[in-house]
This record gives structure tokens, C-alpha cells and sequence, in this order.
């Protein structure tokens, strides 16, 4: 829907904080800056909701501004702006030397690339899709940062300022409520204790008070690379107002302290998008095929019911199964 329509507004306005939550894909125009489409969302309805941007874009965007940094952009689908890049269109043109020697200056910068996909892409990316609740977006923040303290200095030097800038989970909203969340009582302590000054400071902290649901600019904090915990990941004393969670401005401050002794829980609302992206990529695909809306969505429908008929091997049993129905045994 646009940020215009005429239903969408009227709809979110009467809906409660349960339901009150943006996903994004695209980092930049969804959640970024006083003008992007989260931030007029918000503005247009009075009251803040729980953002939920794209984790996957936290871990692949640092990627791919290392593999930039290393080869450099891509200018076209067959021209590079890398030195070697800009040679390639007359390669085959370049004499032979027989006496040319290969002479290396540190590891090989494929090697560099390689070696960040495997020991921290790929093993956060399996982390994400696991625990893929939005409620484990800070712990995924802490568990990338924790394999990126290993990979040489120069891919750290390389990426960091892209990790900080992509790390929209460490925002405090996104923090406390992982905090309130966990099972550690002494993070729940933490985040209950923030969450109370920020309403006496608000001057709503008796007990039948609620929290400031109330609109504001979001921005992400400086975060600290070397965090092994939630509350080192960034400064929970210098938060900016108005940041407790969405979810607990609802409630009332004794509601709040009862997660003293129990945690929350909160609907498992995926903290990435790729279920967004598959339908787009079919959509886009049936576009490509057919042309009538009527065509495309029986197109759609085909490749559904096709991949239901379909074996899905995911077990030895199931393996078993094709084999016994094949053989006819």
C-alpha cells in the first residue's frame, strides 16, 4: 500500500502494539532518515511501532562493501573499475613475458573475501534464519561482531564503519526488549530499571501510568565492536528519550515490573524479510511469462501446487518413502 492510501492509516490507528510493526528490505528508503517510509508511517499515525528491518541486510551489506573495497565497484555487467578490472577488455592483447616473475605482498586478497564469507557471512546468515525472531535481533548483532573480532585487521578496518551503520537492532527499543525478553534476570533487571527512569523522567512513573508511545526520530547509536553483552553493546546511560519499546508503552509501570520475576514474550515476528523477497522474486517471474493479472496469478498458483506434489526429502524416511513408491515395494 502507499504511505497515502486511504485504508491503510485507519486500519493501523485502531490497531494495538501487538499488531503495530513495520517490515523493511530496503534499508536506505524504508527506515533511514527524517523522510523515509517507516518514519512518514509513523508521523501520519501519532505513535511510534516496532521496527522491523531486514537482519540479513546487517550481514550482507558488510560483504558486499569488503568485496568493493578489495576488487573495487562493478561499472557494468562486463566492465570493472579495479585497476586489473580495466585491463581485462584488451588482455588478449598484452605481450607474453616467459621471465615474468610472481611476486606476493601478503595473503591474497581473494583469500581475504573467502575467508570473511565463511568464518562470519555464512555462519551469521544460519544464525539469522535459526533463530529468526525479531526479539533475537540485538544477540544476532552480538554474535556477528563476535566472529568479526577475528578475521585480520585490514577486513576489520574494511567493513566497520558499514557494521555500524547496518546494525539497526542495536537500537535501545530493539535492545531493552531482548533484554525483557531473556532468561538472564539479571538483563530483565537492567532493561526494567531504564525503562522506569525513562518514564520518571518523563513524569509518568506512578503505577497506572503507561509509557510515551508518542513519535520520534530514530537513530541508531554508536555500538561497541567489543560488546560480549547486551548491555556493553551500547551506552544504556546516555539513551536518547522516548526510547522504550513499542510493545511496553501499553502498559502500566507495575505491568512493567512483573517482568522482574517473569520474562516477556512477544509474538515470533521474523527479523528478516526473505519470505517478502520470494514472493516479490515470483511475482516478477510470472510478470515475465504472462501478462494479464488473471495469468499471472495462475501461474503463481501452478508453481505452488507443483512444489506441494513434489518429494521433499529431508529425512532418511522420507528418502525411504520415494524409493518404496518408486520400486513398488
Amino acid at each position: 500500500m502507499k504511505v497515502g492510501d486511504s485504508e491503510l492509516f485507519p486500519a493501523m490507528v485502531k490497531q494495538d502494539h501487538y499488531t503495530g510493526c513495520m517490515e523493511g528490505t530496503a534499508p536506505t528508503r524504508t527506515q533511514g532518515g527524517k523522510g523515509a517510509i517507516m518514519q512518514l508511517i509513523e508521523r501520519k499515525i501519532g505513535r511510534k511501532l516496532v521496527w522491523i528491518v531486514c537482519d540479513l541486510h546487517t550481514n550482507e551489506l558488510p560483504l558486499r562493501h569488503l568485496i568493493q573495497e578489495l576488487d573495487g565497484k562493478t561499472l557494468s555487467h562486463n566492465r570493472w573499475s579495479c585497476p586489473l578490472g580495466k585491463m581485462l577488455d584488451s588482455a588478449s592483447e598484452l605481450e607474453i613475458s616467459l621471465s615474468f616473475e610472481r611476486n606476493t605482498v601478503g595473503p591474497p586478497l581473494v583469500e581475504l573475501a573467502h575467508t570473511f564469507i565463511v568464518a562470519v557471512y555464512l555462519l551469521d546468515c544460519f544464525n539469522t534464519k535459526v533463530k529468526s525472531s525479531f526479539s533475537k535481533g540485538p544477540r544476532h548483532v552480538l554474535f556477528y561482531l563476535e566472529f568479526l573480532g577475528s578475521q585480520p585487521r585490514k577486513v576489520v578496518q574494511s567493513v566497520e564503519q558499514t557494521a555500524r551503520r547496518s546494525s539497526w537492532y542495536a537500537h535501545p527499543e530493539a535492545v531493552l526488549q531482548t533484554m525483557l525478553c531473556s532468561k538472564d534476570e539479571e538483563e530483565r533487571r537492567v532493561a526494567v530499571k531504564k525503562i522506569m527512569d525513562m518514564r520518571l523522567t518523563s513524569g509518568s512513573g506512578h503505577d497506572k501510568s503507561v509509557g510515551d508511545d508518542s513519535f520520534r526520530v530514530r537513530e541508531t547509536p554508536e555500538i561497541n565492536l567489543d560488546a560480549k553483552t547486551l548491555s556493553d553493546l551500547i551506552d544504556l546511560d546516555n539513551i536518547q528519550a522516548g526510547s522504550e519499546p513499542p510493545l511496553t508503552c501499553s502498559l502500566t509501570s507495575v505491568q512493567v515490573r512483573a517482568f522482574l520475576d517473569n520474562l516477556m514474550y512477544v509474538p515470533a515476528f521474523s527479523s528478516h524479510s526473505q519470505s517478502i523477497e520470494h514472493c516479490v522474486q515470483q511475482v516478477s517471474e510470472a510478470s515475465s511469462h504472462v501478462y494479464s493479472q488473471e495469468k499471472k496469478e495462475g501461474y503463481i498458483r501452478a508453481q505452488v501446487v507443483s512444489r506441494e506434489v513434489m518429494s521433499r526429502n529431508r529425512s532418511k524416511k522420507d528418502m525411504f518413502s520415494v524409493v518404496c513408491s518408486n520400486t513398488g515395494s
